[in-house]
Formats: structure tokens, sequence, C-alpha cells
């Protein structure tokens, strides 16, 4: 459905000590060709325990483990035949800051179609990061999904399957599902399921 949206988050992993701030701007409204805008900050103080760690860095320099990587994302989709075929793409900056990796800028892209097989049902393949960024937490991946809408856009549901090149030395598969519901036509409720196959975990958002 075309619109207008803008969304700000705010995400927690405690046992990384790890915080996430987001920002996204999305127009699909005005024309057939949509644009977007994402900017995402997080910061990590992965906790040491001094009787069972090892510090591998200078502690009289840097007392503490601190990890930053920031993502800035400039999206675009075309919509053809009245929007039931959409292609898209997106470059994405990324800035680290990290005691062992130093500060880097690494650049990458996404590209990917939608096909909505009917009004209420779409399916996708993306191409994330097809340029490497040599970052594990940022690898070369292929995703397929689908989504659908029910009572007229009110809820959504969608999963998807992501096929993991490059965090590992072998090729992993990581499932994700969600969903969302829309209050009053302006408040948006989310939850969501993701399972990570290098750490061997799942994680629930809401």
């Amino acid at each position: 459905f075309p619109t207008y949206t803008v969304d700000l988050g705010y995400q927690r992993y405690d046992p990384l000590r790890s915080n996430m701030l987001h920002f996204s701007a999305l127009d699909s409204q005005t024309s057939d060709l949509a644009m977007g805008i994402n900017m995402n900050f997080q910061w990590t103080t992965p906790p040491f325990d001094a009787s069972q760690d090892m510090a591998w860095y200078d502690t009289a320099v840097e007392p503490e483990d601190k990890r930053r990587i920031d993502r800035f994302t400039m999206a675009m989709a075309y919509g053809f035949v009245t929007r039931r075929f959409n292609v898209g793409a997106s470059l994405r900056v990324y800035h680290v800051q990290d005691i062992l990796r130093g500060n880097r800028t690494p650049v990458s892209a996404d590209v990917g179609l939608t096909w909505w097989i009917s009004p209420n049902v779409a399916i996708g393949v993306v191409g994330g990061n097809v340029v490497p960024t040599k970052l594990d937490e940022e690898p070369t991946t292929l995703a397929v999904g689908f989504a659908t809408n029910l009572a007229g856009g009110i809820i959504w549901l969608e999963a998807d399957g992501v096929i993991d090149f490059t965090s590992d030395d072998k090729v992993q598969v990581d499932t994700n599902a969600g969903g969302q519901i829309t209050l009053f036509r302006q408040l948006n409720i989310r939850s969501g399921f993701a399972s990570d196959s290098g750490f061997d975990q799942t994680y629930w958002s809401w």
C-alpha cells in the first residue's frame, strides 16, 4: 500500500551491553518511484570479567572494549504494472569504530524485487550487501520471503529465509518471521522472531 512512513526505534541486547537507535523515512505515495532513508547507530561495550576473560587490548590506553557501527542507507524502488512488480536498490555507507579493526568506512549495496501475486500476498527476493563489507555482522546474503495483509492492511504477517555467505567459513541459513497491527491508522505495533545459526540462538522482539 502506498504510504508515507516515519519510524524511530530503540533496541537493547543486554548480554553484550549493546544499544541500537534507528530512524527511517519512506515515501511510496507521491509517485511510482518510492524513496527512503535509514540511519542506524549501534554502540556496544561487551562485559569483561578479569577472573575469566583475557584482555586482548591495552586496558591502560582503553579501559573498556568499546565498539560502534553506524549505517547510513538511501534506497529507491520503482513499481511496474500498477505496482505489482517492484524493483529496488539501496546504497549503504558504514562507519566502524573498533579497537581491533580500527576505524573503517566500507560501502555496500542491496538489490531486490517483489511480486504481488494478489492484492494481499507478495513474494520477494533480496541480495544483501552484494558488495562485501568484510564485516562479520554485515554479511553478503540472499533472502527469499513472503508477506500477506489482512483486514484491509491493518494486519501484516511476514516470513523469510536468509542464506548467509560470508559471516562464517560455511554457508548458513537463518529464518525470520514477524507481524504488525496498525491501530487508529497511526500506531504500528510489531513483534518478530529471528534465528542466528552462527551463534545457535533465537531472538524475539516487540
